[in-house]
């Protein structure tokens, strides 16, 4: 260990060492709490776990490293898994709610926030600055304001560029109906045919997935969306085709994993237009 890391205990029994790539210091923690709150931290943490059972007799901590996250932001998720609520600071910067928000999302463990997100959001109302819009986009999206992001979207749509906010627009679109496409071709299985050839494949998919494509079409083609329709001919707004999307894809496929990758795939698709509409800002601050 450098002497120039430190060491922040969140439990004196913590049977895990975490530390951030690239950062200084190594937070002691308890294995079970993290598992308590987020499933992506439990899944690494049994890898890491499985990978160091042969180590175990010579070292008393599984060292986890943690890629892209922040010092701060750990601390804060740190402290309330281990349920040290009062050093959960009461308000945050826009860029620290941005950095928390995105270390959550990716550890699917963003309601944990929830007895906080209301005074850290009052904190910063009016003082969002233009090339904050970009990251409290983000942060309304992922806590779920609803009411606030489409402020803020207004805002966005007034101050920005409007020809590049269109081209951002069809972008978009035509994103979340190229992962429909994606997805649907996914249900089709190239089964071989050994009658004639083992080299020789037929486009006859498997009858259930057959009858999913179907359904899905049928859904699809009723709200106007299959086949896919050219964006640019798209009337109505980015966020009522999403929901269109997500809705079929969930009422189809309540409950199943193929449902649930599908939605994080157009939500993964719609996000992407956040990335856009930063650099716009970035570019007119400068």
């Amino acid at each position: 260990m450098s002497i120039c890391e430190r060491t922040v205990i969140f439990d004196n029994h913590g049977d895990i060492e975490v530390q951030v790539s690239g950062g200084t210091a190594r937070y002691i923690v308890c294995s079970r709490a993290l598992s308590r709150i987020s499933p992506v931290l439990r899944s690494q943490m049994r890898q890491d776990f499985v990978a160091d059972t042969q180590d175990r007799c010579t070292r008393r901590r599984v060292i986890v490293q943690l890629d892209g996250n922040d010092d701060d932001s750990l601390t804060i998720l740190f402290n309330i898994a281990h349920a040290h609520f009062l050093a959960v600071p009461r308000t945050l910067s826009i860029k620290q709610m941005h950095n928390l928000s995105i270390l959550t999302s990716r550890s699917q463990c963003t309601s944990i926030l929830g007895p906080w997100v209301a005074s850290w959001i009052a904190g910063v109302e009016g003082t969002v600055r233009r090339d904050d819009m970009a990251m409290m986009l983000w942060v309304f999206w992922e806590l779920g304001f609803s009411d606030n992001f489409c402020t803020m979207a207004h805002r966005v749509t007034v101050e920005l560029d409007a020809p590049r906010l269109c081209d951002i627009r069809t972008a978009s679109l035509q994103a979340l109906f190229d992962t429909t496409a994606d997805m649907l071709a996914k249900l089709v299985l190239l089964e071989q045919c050994s009658r004639w050839s083992r080299f020789a494949a037929r486009g006859g998919p498997q009858r259930c997935r057959q009858a999913m494509r179907a359904v899905m079409e049928s859904s699809l083609g009723a709200a106007g969306l299959w086949p896919s329709p050219e964006a640019n001919f798209i009337k109505e707004s980015l966020g009522e085709v999403y929901s269109k999307l997500v809705a079929i894809v969930s009422h189809n496929h309540m409950g199943c994993e193929f449902g649930q990758f599908w939605c994080q795939r157009i939500q993964d698709a719609m996000n992407a237009q956040l990335d856009q509409i930063s650099s716009i800002t970035k570019e007119d601050e400068t």
